[in-house]
């Protein structure tokens, strides 16, 4: 048996969201070869989409053991302390992936959320562009740059990224929602009136 037609069907299993079938496969990548970093990994992230948080981050903590340089799975590990609640190890966690991958887009874009929810706004900002840099199509970036800048009171540049989000990404009605928010604040009410229609409007469609 090839643990690696294991982790390939729980992998097609995970992107189906079948995370049970998934975390299933994974285990027995993981019983055929137990150094197996990225079936760690791997079987770490279903649990995180199952909401067990606590396994996936026991999943991620054998990855990373059996794989110190494994940027990836610092980052996902960040994700879920973020989804526990506990930025401050999601941070540390983010700040390894970095070390470890200078160049890894989503670790400074996952560092600039947890900045954000902390509330320190220009370590966001800086994260953000750094992601930015680095991915310049990434629209989320652009709406958490809006977000920090938004809590500056610095509305005319958050107006100007979640624009960018926008056109970058039309469907989100969180951008709208927002850009909603910076115009209403800068006395914009028309203009404001305008982006939360359309954000009802994307709502409605993604309910029907």
């Amino acid at each position: 048996k090839d643990p690696d037609y294991y982790d390939n069907r729980g992998n097609s299993w995970h992107l189906k969201g079948d995370n049970d079938r998934a975390i299933a496969d994974y285990s027995e990548a993981i019983r055929l070869n137990p150094k197996d970093a990225c079936a760690f990994y791997n079987r770490g992230n279903a649990w995180d989409d199952k909401g067990d948080y606590d396994r996936a981050i026991a999943d991620l903590n054998e990855a990373i053991r059996i794989d110190p340089n494994y940027a990836a799975a610092f980052n996902n590990r960040g994700l879920v302390w973020s989804n526990k609640g506990d930025n401050e190890r999601a941070i540390a966690d983010y700040d390894q992936a970095i070390r470890i991958a200078p160049d890894y887009a989503g670790a400074f874009h996952n560092r600039g959320v947890a900045w954000n929810r902390k509330g320190d706004s220009l370590r966001a900002i800086a994260d953000f562009s750094a992601a930015i840099r680095l991915d310049p199509k990434d629209a989320t970036a652009f709406f958490g740059r809006g977000n920090a800048w938004s809590r500056k009171g610095d509305y005319d540049r958050a107006i100007d990224d979640f624009s960018t989000a926008i056109r970058l990404d039309p469907s989100d009605p969180d951008f709208y929602v927002n850009r909603g928010g910076a115009r209403k604040a800068k006395g914009d009410y028309l203009s404001a009136i305008a982006d939360l229609g359309k954000a009802i409007r994307l709502r409605l469609s993604a309910a029907n």
